[in-house]
C-alpha cells in the first residue's frame, strides 16, 4: 500500500484504488473504504520499519502530518486529519482485535473482507 503514484500525496497506490473499486460495493461504502485504507497506510507510514504493533501516538501523527509538504499551509485541514485518523484509530483497533492481530498488522484485504461482510449484514 506504500507505493503511491508519482507525483501523487497518497499513500495508496493505483493497484489499491483498483483493488477497491473492484470489490462493487456501493460508492459510500467504497469511499469509506478508501479513507480507511488510506488512513492505514498513513499509519503505517508513519511507523516507517514497524510493521506490527499500536497505532502511532497522537503526537507521532501530528509530527508525520507537519512532514507533509502539502499539508503545511493548511493547519485547519491538518487537524480535520486528525480527527479523521482518530476515528479511524478507533475502527483499526477495533478490526485487529477481532482478527488478532496488531493495527498495522491489517491490510487492505482485511480491510476488504470486513467492508464486504458488514455491507452483507445491512443488505439482510
Amino acid at each position: 500500500m506504500a507505493d503511491a503514484p508519482a507525483g501523487s500525496s497518497s499513500p495508496l497506490d493505483s493497484d489499491a484504488i483498483a483493488r477497491i473499486d473492484a470489490t462493487q460495493l456501493p460508492m459510500r461504502e467504497r469511499h469509506h473504504l478508501r479513507l480507511i485504507a488510506h488512513c492505514l497506510a498513513s499509519f503505517q507510514d508513519m511507523a516507517g520499519a514497524t510493521p506490527r504493533g499500536p497505532l502511532p501516538s497522537a503526537q507521532q501523527q501530528q509530527t508525520w502530518i507537519q512532514r507533509q509538504p502539502p499539508l503545511l499551509g493548511d493547519p485547519g485541514f491538518a487537524q480535520l486529519l486528525l480527527k479523521q485518523f482518530a476515528s479511524a484509530a478507533r475502527q483499526l483497533e477495533q478490526l485487529a482485535e477481532q482478527r488478532q492481530c496488531t493495527p498495522l498488522e491489517l491490510t487492505l484485504e482485511d480491510l476488504i473482507a470486513e467492508a464486504q461482510r458488514l455491507h452483507r449484514l445491512q443488505s439482510s
